[in-house]
C-alpha cells in the first residue's frame, strides 16, 4: 500500500481527479432564479 502512493501513476490519478472535480463545480452555469417556473411545474400536476 505504501507503495502505491509512492507511484507517478497515483498522483496523477489523484490530481487529475482533483482537478476534475474543482473543474466539475467551478464551471457549473449559474442556476437561474425564475420563480414563475417553479410554481408553474408545480400548478401542473
Amino acid at each position: 500500500m505504501l507503495r502505491l502512493f509512492k507511484t507517478s501513476f497515483f498522483w496523477q490519478f489523484a490530481g487529475g481527479f482533483a482537478i476534475g472535480a474543482v473543474g466539475l463545480f467551478a464551471l457549473q452555469p449559474a442556476a437561474q432564479a425564475d420563480p414563475t417556473h417553479h410554481h408553474a411545474v408545480y400548478a401542473q400536476r
